[in-house]
């Protein structure tokens, strides 16, 4: 099987405590684990991400995740 291979940086950021400001905590690369041309979102079994299909080379995903107080 050929897979797709489509990537993907996905930034996970956080609002650092006594600031207004996100800050990327986290870069992860994702590559599409999906067989080449596959219908529908692209997938990374390795991370157990999705992102939806983009003309972008390599979209930026972000997700914002607050500090545990």
């Amino acid at each position: 099987m050929t897979v797709c291979g489509r990537e993907a940086m996905l930034l996970i950021t956080t609002n650092p405590a006594g600031t207004s400001t996100s800050v990327a905590r986290r870069r992860t690369l994702l590559r599409c684990s999906l067989e080449a041309g596959h219908v529908g979102p692209h997938r990374d079994d390795e991370h157990s991400e999705t992102w939806g299909p983009t003309n972008s080379i390599r979209p930026t995903l972000l997700r914002h995740e607050d500090e545990d107080p």
